[in-house]
């Protein structure tokens, strides 16, 4: 009820404690400017004119995930700020989304080997054991030879000729390797790149040297990757990969005779022209690369030999034996391993090799 025609006792209070605020308000930086304003100035957090009256993308019927939809049309464009050729690389949304390759890199990719019918022609003289076919063949028309020897010029060949017919015959290598490959269309061939590329190490081994002995000269590469076997493996393949190679090296890849290097041989009196010329040119390269590549191999024994691993160590006298014994190549070092055996400190070890010289050496 009004007191003395006044102001009631609640609205007083009620207008002291407005002042308070606005006063408390003034202090903070949130009470309005004009004089006798009341209560908080919220002008600071009013929406802008333009806009009043809009409403949300999401509010509006039919946008709700449009923003959801935008954000993965940005996903698919490509980096925004490069370039190529002074242009951006950026590709728009409704293009489609480039196919990832899994080709390796232009300078990591290796040369492509056109195969004609004289690769195919060639491959197919020279599948199977390389020194078969070079015993077929047979020496230079006009020059004798010991049984079971090539035949060797008195005057050797210069090296500018030495060169050019290196080059030569590792196109002719090329080509026949690309002819092999792409013989190889059956399931055998189907399972053996499958295993060499995700089997386990015994079908690795087992794929390397069914390749070797379908065709030595066009599958050089898996005699590279056993001999490597030898040399970074551990254990258990370091003794499988001894094993097949002992076999090949003994029955398919060495011949009865020492391996003659590919500048000891009468390139010179060989007409390149012809193709008997060329598929004696690559049985000389091939036969200089086996030289190379088992000479390495034995020394690659010699360390083997010293291994920490009885094991390895064994299965190592076994091999340099078999090898000694069934081939003349590399002869004087494979001994060298043999002797210094003897004195291994483990007695089954010196007892493989003195129970095998025993047994067949002095046989």
């Amino acid at each position: 009820k009004p007191i003395g025609g006044g102001m009631s006792a609640d609205v007083a209070r009620q207008s002291d404690l407005h002042r308070e605020v606005a006063a408390v308000a003034a202090d903070l930086g949130l009470a309005g400017s004009g004089p006798g304003s009341k209560g908080f100035d919220d002008r600071d957090f009013r929406p802008k004119a333009h806009e009043q009256g809009k409403a949300t993308a999401d509010e509006v019927p039919g946008n709700r995930g449009k923003k959801k939809d935008r954000k993965h049309e940005n996903d698919r464009t490509v980096d925004k700020n490069s370039t190529k050729g002074g242009k951006s690389t950026r590709r728009k949304v409704g293009d489609a989304p480039r196919k990832k390759s899994s080709e390796p890199m232009e300078w990591e990719r290796p040369p492509r080997v056109t195969v004609d019918a004289h690769a195919r022609r060639l491959a197919e003289r020279v599948a199977g054991c390389w020194h078969h076919v070079a015993e077929e063949i047979g020496p230079l028309p006009g020059t004798k030879s010991k049984k079971g020897f090539p035949a060797t010029a008195p005057k050797l060949p210069t090296a500018g000729i030495v060169v050019q017919l290196r080059d030569k015959a590792e196109k002719i290598m090329a080509q026949v390797a690309a002819a092999t490959a792409a013989a190889s269309k059956d399931s055998d061939a189907t399972w053996m790149r499958a295993a060499q590329r995700s089997g386990t190490t015994a079908d690795r081994v087992a794929a390397h040297a069914l390749l070797i002995r379908s065709s030595a000269c066009g599958n050089l590469r898996s005699l590279d990757a056993l001999t490597g076997m030898v040399s970074r493996g551990h254990a258990r393949v370091i003794g499988d990969a001894l094993d097949a190679l002992t076999a090949l090296f003994t029955s398919e890849l060495l011949p009865d005779r020492k391996l003659v290097y590919f500048h000891e041989q009468p390139l010179h009196r060989v007409d390149v022209g012809t193709e008997d010329g060329e598929v004696r040119l690559l049985l000389w390269y091939v036969e200089d690369a086996i030289k190379k590549k088992y000479g390495q191999f034995v020394v690659d024994l010699e360390e083997k030999a010293k291994h920490a691993l009885q094991f390895v160590r064994e299965k190592t006298v076994k091999t340099c034996f078999e090898l000694l014994v069934r081939k003349p190549e590399q002869e004087q070092l494979l001994l060298s391993i043999l002797v210094n055996k003897y004195g291994d400190k483990e007695r089954k070890v010196r007892e493989t090799f003195g129970g095998r010289l025993a047994g067949e050496g002095l046989r």
